[in-house]
């Protein structure tokens, strides 16, 4: 049952969460806390990829309540991650900034992947926090654990831009883009290559307040193909400001697309 709830969970989404279910009852029918910890993670994990940020957040939890008793540190610091980028969607830096600390002292050196994304995290969190001496430092120590080349070293290779383009360096965050975009590993993540797609048309956009709109509408089209609605908010938010000075009447329906999104996901 274990084997097909991890195996079938992005396969067969609604045969995985039946065999995650079944795990959960008998874990518990069972007292066997090393499997019911595993079988709330996953059940966490399954609705995590439905975006279903709520309902994963309680079975990440519960499945720590357990972690903790048999102290498994391991899988604590995993689901910590996990709660912290939910936090993070929201914007709630400070509780995701939290988790993310705690994760890396249960972590120490026993996993590298993990603490790249736990450093990775907080570079995200600083960005946003406005604090960008804290986002080089961590976004740096993220890199150094990061083969090259991998789709790990592309996202810290945008998320350096993101911090290059706040800035005001847009030469040198177009460039950390390019590279990014002319990997053959971006176009084996949607994630990735929408995300840098958008901060191109942004960065370019910033530097000449006529260029970047395609690049924008590129990684929007790849958001809404894919019903990656959280992430298009962000879409929606900088086209408007692009037809700011040009066209207030469609700035303002991508405005609107963005506030029905947000209000919708509690963004």
């Amino acid at each position: 049952v274990s084997h097909k709830a991890y195996h079938y969970i992005d396969l067969f989404p609604d045969s995985s969460d039946y065999h995650i279910n079944q795990l959960i009852s008998t874990s518990k029918k069972q007292n066997n806390k090393k499997y019911l910890g595993y079988s709330y993670s996953l059940k966490g994990n399954s609705l995590y990829n439905n975006t279903q940020y709520d309902s994963a957040y309680y079975y990440f939890k519960n499945a720590n309540v357990v972690y903790y008793e048999n102290k498994d540190s391991l899988s604590l610091a995993y689901n910590q991650l996990m709660m912290a980028r939910i936090h993070y969607f929201y914007n709630d830096y400070n509780a995701s900034e939290e988790l993310v600390v705690q994760a890396i002292e249960y972590i120490q050196t026993k996993n590298i992947s993990y603490l790249t994304e736990a450093y990775n995290l907080l570079g995200n969190i600083y960005l946003n926090s406005q604090r960008q001496d804290q986002t080089t430092i961590y976004y740096r120590k993220a890199l150094k654990l990061t083969k090259q080349p991998s789709i790990e070293e592309l996202f810290l290779k945008n998320n350096l831009a993101s911090l290059l383009i706040v800035s005001g360096e847009y030469e040198k965050g177009i460039a950390e883009l390019h590279y990014v975009l002319k990997s053959n590993l971006v176009n084996t993540d949607i994630t990735l290559q929408s995300t840098a797609l958008l901060n191109l048309g942004y960065a370019l956009f910033k530097q000449n307040n006529n260029d970047g709109l395609s690049e924008m509408l590129a990684s929007l089209k790849i958001r809404e193909e894919a019903n990656m609605e959280l992430s298009s908010i962000e879409n929606y938010i900088k086209i408007a400001e692009y037809y700011k000075f040009k066209d207030q009447s469609t700035a303002i329906n991508y405005l609107k697309k963005a506030l029905t999104l947000a209000t919708e996901h509690k963004s």
